[in-house]
């Protein structure tokens, strides 16, 4: 963008541009929406795989309390 001014600037003024800035940009609705949604699954991602680590963690913890409890119980038997 900044180029075809500077060309259309050159052709009319015999000026150019040095600095170009957008100050805002606004983007079709439905390029919008699709970027939202894009986000929305990207948080739902997130949001499954911190429940799968809970859970992978809260099931290690009931393996490792079986073990012990399973071991108390063969020394009770033993004694």
């Amino acid at each position: 963008m900044q180029d075809a001014l500077n060309e259309a600037y050159k052709a009319v003024c015999f000026a150019s541009i040095d600095f170009f800035q957008l100050r805002s940009v606004d983007l079709p609705d439905k390029f919008e929406n699709a970027i939202q949604l894009t986000e929305v699954k990207k948080q739902d991602i997130q949001k499954a795989q911190a429940e799968k680590n809970k859970v992978e963690v809260e099931l290690e913890t009931r393996k490792l309390a079986a073990l012990y409890q399973m071991n108390v119980t063969k020394v009770m038997q033993i004694y």
